[in-house]
């Protein structure tokens, strides 16, 4: 026998589109606020959002001078986060 499944109802369905759309609002407005900051790392932005919503850790490479810190260090103070970079070549 299989187990009894109920259909979400329209008020569930109707939450969660709202969240979704509260969740798109608030990452363009990090990635507006960061932009004042640091121009043309909208993506990287986005990545570094997926990164803390999962909980993860990033590393990012490039050539110096780039805003690899200036980026991160933004990031983390909007968002009111505990910041700290590991240095290595």
């Amino acid at each position: 026998r299989e187990p009894d499944m109920e259909a979400p109802d329209e008020n569930s369905s109707s939450k969660a589109k709202q969240l979704a759309r509260d969740a798109k609002a608030l990452g363009d407005q990090v990635v507006k606020e960061v932009g004042r900051v640091v121009v043309g790392m909208e993506q990287v932005t986005r990545k570094l959002m997926v990164a803390l919503l999962g909980n993860g850790h990033v590393l990012l490479e490039g050539v110096p001078g780039v805003a690899k810190t200036t980026l991160s260090k933004a990031f983390a103070r909007l968002l009111g986060c505990q910041y700290s970079r590991v240095q290595f070549t």
